[in-house]
């Protein structure tokens, strides 16, 4: 995976970002030091990554991707390790796994070494997509009560910022009015005072475009930036909400099955849990259907006509598409399968893209002969938790030119999660 040469920093960044996710609604990008995967929320799921026993984090990791290739496509590392080589483990080969904070995979929940964290935080993804259904808070994510559950979360990690606030430096004087602490938080506690090229691992939210992103500084170089500058870069981005990792030589980024950082050897056998991002793509339920709209011309579609259970999916495609694919178009008490198809001038399966690859606005997509639609994904938040996936519904409008004038169906669309 090439990654791109581009600025991370500016209030614009993550609105011009998304324009130019060309590869499948994801941007890599790099940024001197900086290396950066910038992802669609809806089509991208967070998810944990848990090294098995035998194998090194790196190689574990490239294997994991190739396993499901182009589809788990992010996987850095997250939280802290210990169980450093001694002179009873052999220097050869991976060591137990260890980690600290609480991890839930798949719904289940397993503790680390500390469980419970309570200043450090967790990242966690609800039953459901957008950026919506990441969350990121205080302590362990089994203890919270948020809208749907975790499907997978992982905690012990270190507060950037929440909701839009930064942590930054906070001074705490003793009777005598001496500093006895400069720290806001336990990332600033650890890390303030360590090199400017110390290795970071971030990962965090821009929820108004509905983008996560991973932020990887490599260790040891002159071009980095300290923690504090970090954090003020994300405010002033407009990131929503963030957390750090382990960092310093802990930091690795594989992409697409190739490491794009690594760690040192030591860590290579000790990490244990990665961040980790698969693609999804977003199918129509049963419920869904077509309803012919008053600005329809065409008589052959009075008013009260209806297409019951169309079905098909929403995906990310390369070239910065958003495709429609349109399996069927569902059926009338009316009319024939093949009449409506025949009326309408069309055939199936029928594929519709929109070139911005983001659902939580209006898009206009088009298709074959003139087809038009104008769709918008109103993600279901309260809902989440509804078969496991739920996602939301995309409502709009569909035209279809005829001869005898056009038919405009009003789109009533819920939709779920699917794997590839």
């Amino acid at each position: 995976m090439a990654f791109t040469t581009r600025s991370f920093s500016g209030s614009t960044f993550f609105p011009d970002v998304r324009a130019v996710m060309t590869d499948r609604a994801l941007f890599c990008g790099q940024d001197g030091d900086f290396r950066y995967i910038v992802m669609d929320a809806v089509f991208y799921r967070f998810e944990v990554f848990m090294r098995p026993a035998t194998q090194m984090f790196v190689a574990a990791a490239e294997n994991a991707q190739l396993l499901r290739s182009s589809v788990l496509r992010v996987i850095s590392n997250a939280s802290f390790v210990h169980d450093y080589g001694t002179a009873q483990v052999p220097l050869t080969g991976p060591e137990p796994q260890s980690y600290e904070g609480e991890v839930i995979i798949g719904h289940a929940t397993s503790a680390g070494t500390p469980a419970s964290l309570p200043d450090h935080r967790y990242i966690g993804q609800l039953d459901g997509a957008t950026a919506a259904a990441i969350a990121m808070d205080r302590g362990d994510p089994s203890g919270v009560t948020v809208p749907g559950t975790f499907v997978q979360a992982i905690g012990g990690l270190l507060p950037i910022i929440k909701k839009g606030v930064p942590f930054g430096p906070k001074e705490v004087f003793d009777a005598s009015g001496t500093i006895r602490e400069v720290a806001g938080s336990n990332a600033i506690r650890e890390w303030q005072h360590r090199l400017d090229g110390c290795g970071k691992s971030i990962v965090g939210v821009h929820r108004e475009t509905d983008i996560v992103f991973v932020l990887m500084q490599r260790d040891g170089y002159t071009g980095g930036k300290s923690i504090t500058d970090v954090i003020a870069l994300l405010t002033t981005m407009g990131v929503d909400d963030a957390v750090m990792g382990d960092g310093s030589d802990s930091v690795t980024l594989v992409v697409d099955g190739v490491a794009e950082l690594t760690p040192k050897f030591y860590k290579d056998k000790t990490l244990t849990t990665g961040f980790a991002f698969a693609r999804w793509h977003v199918r129509m339920r049963s419920s869904s259907r077509f309803v012919r709209d008053a600005a329809t011309t065409d008589p052959r579609f009075p008013d009260g006509f209806r297409l019951d259970m169309p079905n098909g999916f929403l995906l990310a495609e390369p070239a910065g598409r958003v495709v429609l694919n349109l399996t069927t178009l569902g059926v009338s008490v009316d009319k024939s399968v093949a009449q409506v198809l025949s009326e309408l001038g069309v055939t199936v399966s029928l594929e519709l893209s929109a070139t911005t690859p983001q659902l939580t606005v209006t898009n206009t997509f088009t298709g074959p002969g003139g087809i038009t639609a104008s769709l918008r994904l109103e993600p279901d938040v309260e809902g989440s938790a509804f078969d496991g996936v739920m996602v939301g519904t995309v409502r709009g409008t569909v035209t279809f030119p005829t001869a005898q004038g056009q038919v405009v169906f009003r789109a009533i669309l819920p939709m779920e999660l699917q794997a590839i």
